[in-house]
């Protein structure tokens, strides 16, 4: 058995390590020059970046904080500061505090106007439907209002996507699966079991950034990846599948697709299925001193403010031990069809942060396929999509969960599945 693996992000390199373990034999082809797909974490300004995911919460991480112990880089782990459980909604060009536990709910001037349709949420009737729109969702359970202040910019945070279009079911699962399970979300707060934390704080990343995760798992495979690799064709044998890369043709038993979903319909025709993705801007902004008034995680920015930013991360603030703990670091994400990222960003800083000073180091970029858009039904898409080609996989974001840690849970399934065909 040799299975073929092509992409060398999170989802390749999961896949690729848990078929090492099980000693199956292997090669990752990957087009670009390095590895890690969209996480890349970048020192190479005097300031610290993360281009892509920055961090993950200890409670909905169980396969990343595995993987990472398995790599011997526990040691590596650091919690986020306190002050980052602060959360901010930037309304009429003014941050707004959410409310951080239940009796901030009651003082919160945002939670305050929404507090009935809070309350009554535990006594309105389960829903039917098997899929709905997070907006659907929300409006239903809660208010039009609470879906507006509190769904909206969650789902712009998370899948920087309308509400109105995405599927509560595959975006949100836990609760489309605690009203199925409670009838409220309300009571299914109360009444879900907790997990017991491996870490005292709620969220983590790596001293020297995320990134370091996967330059590990290179250095452990470096031998069966191909660098500046890409695939140019995948074609069905009677025995085996033939692919074809820029610089030879190979025949394995199994190929595993770990490119995003464009990628993916390119090499595979037959796939007809769509699921869109989401381009947009992020923009790193820097400064040599503590310029930043707000404490907290960063904010978003509800659909209604009309805006071409959607949210801010305060990276600095969450933590400060990545880079020099005297820097501002702040990483905006910005729609893709704003004719001037620089201006935005200049705006939002002095009318929204009060930051007068010019950034000692600003760099913007565009990420195509960004974050992979779950529509309403989306389950119904992928379903038996796995057992439509043989010997054939797809492994990716554009499935089922794409945060980090899903993508490895994944990666993991479809190893299992592989070994039962042995």
């Amino acid at each position: 058995m040799k299975a073929a693996i092509i992409g060398a992000g999170i989802s390749g390199l999961s896949l690729a390590w848990f078929l090492q373990k099980e000693g199956i034999d292997f090669t990752v082809f990957e087009a670009s020059p390095r590895v890690g797909g969209k996480i890349e974490s970048d020192r190479s300004s005097g300031f610290f970046f993360e281009k892509g995911p920055r961090s993950f919460s200890v409670s909905r991480s169980d396969n990343l904080l595995d993987l990472i112990e398995d790599l011997g880089l526990s040691k590596d782990i650091i919690g986020s500061a306190d002050s980052a459980k602060k959360r901010y909604l930037l309304l009429n060009e003014k941050l707004v505090g959410l409310p951080s536990s239940l009796s901030s709910l009651l003082t919160n001037p945002l939670s305050r106007k929404c507090f009935f349709p809070l309350l009554k949420e535990a006594f309105v009737k389960k829903g039917n439907a098997e899929d709905e729109s997070i907006y659907s969702f929300a409006k239903r359970r809660f208010s039009s209002e609470v879906a507006d202040i509190f769904f909206d910019p969650l789902t712009l945070g998370v899948y920087a996507g309308n509400c109105k279009e995405l599927s509560i079911r595959s975006c949100f699962p836990a609760l489309y699966e605690m009203e199925k399970e409670y009838g409220s979300l309300i009571r299914g707060m109360f009444f879900k079991k907790r997990k017991v934390k491996k870490y005292p704080f709620p969220l983590f990343s790596l001293k020297k950034g995320i990134g370091s995760l996967t330059s590990a798992l290179h250095q452990k495979m470096q031998n069966n990846i191909q660098l500046n690799t890409p695939v140019l064709g995948v074609e069905p044998l009677n025995e085996g599948i033939l692919v074809t890369a820029a610089k030879k043709q190979e025949t394995f038993t199994h190929c595993f697709f770990a490119t995003d979903f464009s990628n993916c319909k390119k090499l595979l025709p037959t796939l007809q299925i769509d699921i869109p993705s989401i381009n947009l801007f992020v923009a790193n902004v820097g400064f040599q001193k503590k310029v930043l008034r707000q404490d907290g995680f960063g904010f978003l920015i509800p659909s209604q403010e009309k805006k071409d930013i959607l949210g801010a991360v305060f990276d600095s603030n969450i933590f400060p031990d990545q880079s020099d703990p005297l820097q501002t670091r702040m990483t905006f994400m910005i729609k893709e069809n704003c004719r001037s990222v620089e201006q935005t960003i200049t705006n939002c800083l002095v009318n929204a942060l009060g930051i007068s000073n010019e950034p000692d180091y600003l760099n913007t970029y565009l990420v195509k396929n960004a974050i992979p858009q779950y529509e309403i039904n989306h389950y119904k898409k992928i379903e038996g999509i796995q057992d439509r080609f043989s010997n054939l996989f797809l492994c990716g974001n554009y499935l089922q969960g794409a945060s980090v840690d899903q993508c490895i849970h994944q990666s993991k399934k479809l190893v299992s599945k592989l070994k039962s065909f042995i």
